[in-house]
């Protein structure tokens, strides 16, 4: 390829935009590649924001993925606190915030996601934990907060909660669900999430539904829409995110949900625009379906697919499955798979009560996912097996497992 071409353009600073700038080179890309960043810090890594650095065990700069400096020495240029605010295919440029105006070969979309706010978010203590800024906040609440709600009881507010209590502050969890994560992992799984908050001191409420925040200038209470009011001078809000795809209205690209993906990560028939990370809805083959999937683990390998894809010329599908993570009182909690509560639960190893085993979950006579706790090695050994659907006793024989097992559904 030339390098007289305006090369490849990748909107969005973070893991997935970064990591598909240096595939593109390990891929002999030889090109032009420009990484445009909305945030004026350098590209960092986001899982540490929820666990060591809400606990002050690493320091803000050790969550930094890589320096423009380093960038530079791969030929990557880094050009930080630009938003995209318009994308022209008919002329194959994107606008920025700044007005300026770059060109592209390969356009990749990489603008992540923003953390969905509650009526009431601006007053003093209310806080999300998305970003650096978000993250760094939080901490300094947590120094001085006597009480912390966390609303909602997914991954982030569990990981909130953790740090909160591993620094001596009382958390509560509100959960609209019957469980935190229930409508995922399924009653059973998602109680042993709920014990495990419980047996660290977090009081978790369900089925409870936020009406509003208490205080004038800074919150003082969470109001329930039973009437309930929950005391906290530090709330986070967990309630999910919303793709970052509005300024690719009115290009004809499917922006539904996220921007729609084939396998490869191509947003469009020519692949010339892509789509990496939290903001892309990729078309799974193992799944069968196109989902947006906000993981690590994900965003590097999709990241990988597409720079392969462009640099080769050739489709190179991503077909991995899924796999998440999360740290939570010292446990580690991996989801292998995409569980369904309407899938059988089969404890194959361990004790729900010790927050200690492996849980396999089938569907049409094969494994379709694995949930772990404390559990990593037979987590990372159950991934294949996901990804092949095997048989319940032939999953268990290649894990090495007893066959003494517990149906839990």
């Amino acid at each position: 390829m030339s390098t007289g071409t305006p090369g490849v353009v990748i909107v969005g600073g973070g893991l997935a935009g970064v990591r598909t700038a240096e595939a593109l080179r390990r891929n002999g890309y030889k090109a032009p590649i420009t990484v445009v960043g909305a945030e004026r810090h350098a590209p960092y890594d986001r899982p540490p924001l929820s666990k060591q650095l809400l606990l002050g065990t690493v320091a803000e700069d050790r969550v930094t993925l890589r320096t423009a400096a380093e960038l530079a020495s791969s030929r990557i240029e880094l050009r930080l606190g630009l938003a995209a605010v318009a994308l022209r295919r008919e002329d194959s440029t994107v606008e920025l915030s700044d007005g300026s105006v770059l060109p592209y070969e390969r356009l990749v979309v990489a603008t992540g996601a923003r953390a969905r706010t509650l009526p009431g978010h601006e007053r003093a203590g209310v806080h999300a934990l998305r970003t650096l800024d978000d993250a760094l906040a939080v901490r300094a609440a947590l120094a001085t907060a006597a009480n912390i709600v966390i609303v909602g009881g997914g991954f982030i507010g569990a990981e909130v909660a953790s740090a909160a209590r591993a620094r001596g502050v009382p958390a509560t969890v509100i959960e609209a669900s019957a469980n935190p994560l229930s409508g995922v992992l399924g009653p059973l799984i998602s109680q042993a999430c709920a014990d495990l908050h419980s047996a660290n001191g977090t009081r978790v409420l369900t089925d409870a539904v936020v009406a509003g925040f208490e205080g004038d200038e800074a919150v003082r209470a969470v109001s329930l829409a039973d009437g309930r009011l929950i005391p906290a001078d530090l709330v986070v809000c967990g309630v999910g995110v919303e793709p970052n795809v509005e300024w690719l209205a009115d290009t004809g690209l499917d922006i539904d949900g996220g921007l729609r993906c084939d396998a490869a990560g191509r947003a469009d028939s020519a692949g010339t625009v892509y789509g990496v990370g939290d903001v892309a809805r990729w078309w799974h083959p193992l799944l069968g379906t196109a989902n947006r999937i906000e993981h690590w683990a994900h965003a590097v390998e999709q990241a990988e697919s597409v720079a392969t894809t462009i640099a080769a010329g050739e489709p190179a599908e991503l077909s991995a499955v899924p796999y998440v993570w999360s740290d939570q009182y010292g446990v580690k909690i991996q989801i292998v798979g995409r569980p369904d509560p309407g899938h059988e639960v089969t404890l194959v190893e361990g004790s729900l009560e010790q927050a200690r085993f492996l849980a396999l979950y089938t569907a049409e006579g094969g494994v379709r996912a694995a949930v772990a706790f404390g559990r990593p090695r037979l987590a990372a050994r159950a991934r294949p097996l996901v990804g092949r659907a095997v048989p319940l006793a032939e999953a268990i024989s290649e894990l090495g497992l007893a066959t003494g097992v517990t149906a839990c559904r």
